[in-house]
């Protein structure tokens, strides 16, 4: 990205770090299984609007060319409201050692209205202890689709897929919510040993190509983001 849309040097390398603690309010969640032979069955589920807060801690490291400072954020939490969900899942036997997963859902992103940061003491002089910041997002659907194999009596083989569509556009869209479209594979297998459990999963996201030209910061932007995200889960059950 050159935050100099005029400048005539190549894209700048810029160094962000980020720590966050989070905590979400409490929520309920219902839902319902219909199930018409031992071979398949569906799932209906809901959760309401349910608030987050995170405690996030953003350093950004310049490059030489513009100065090379350093910058610490003044934020000490962000509130979100995390908007009403709804998922429909369906699982399919299909045969005694294959079982197929598709899974619906739709997030009610278009009913977030604004973002409100309170900051930290010392703060800049122009900044409120506590504001808002309007956004305008479009309701997220998405899919996942999956298949479990049993290989064995030790060895159980995962493979899967997932679709995000993109939240829309927002003023402030660069700066705290670069989501656009989204789209992943995954893998995994699992290992049966006496009474242990040993599962292995890995995945990747890839997001869609952002134009942040003009974006709504405090210094002209111009160019495009482009990022995929890899995953790695393990994890260790014992029966007893």
């Amino acid at each position: 990205i050159n935050p100099f849309s005029d400048d005539p040097f190549e894209p700048l390398d810029m160094t962000w770090k980020l720590e966050m603690d989070s905590v979400s309010d409490w929520s309920a969640l219902g839902g319902v299984i219909w199930s018409p032979s031992y071979r398949f069955e569906a799932g209906l589920t809901y959760r309401p609007p349910m608030a987050y807060h995170f405690d996030p801690d953003v350093t950004i490291k310049l490059p030489e060319e513009m100065g090379g400072n350093t910058f610490s954020s003044e934020a000490d939490e962000l509130r979100l409201e995390i908007p009403q969900e709804l998922r429909l899942g369906f699982h399919w036997l299909a045969s005694e050692r294959m079982d197929v997963y598709l899974d619906l859902g739709w997030t009610n992103y278009s009913a977030m209205e604004d973002i409100e940061i309170t900051t930290r003491a010392p703060k800049p002089e122009l900044i409120p202890e506590k504001y808002r910041i309007a956004v305008d997002l479009e309701d997220v659907w998405h899919g996942h689709a999956g298949m479990e194999y049993l290989a064995s009596g030790y060895l159980t083989l995962r493979m899967g897929g997932f679709y995000y569509s993109e939240s829309g556009n927002s003023e402030y869209e660069f700066a705290l919510i670069p989501h656009g479209s989204s789209y992943g594979v995954t893998g995994g297998a699992g290992i049966h040993l006496f009474e242990w459990d040993i599962d292995v999963a890995l995945g990747q996201t890839f997001h869609e190509v952002r134009d942040v030209t003009g974006a709504n910061l405090d210094f002209p932007v111009s160019g495009e983001t482009d990022y995929s995200t890899s995953f790695a889960n393990f994890s260790v059950r014992y029966r007893f």
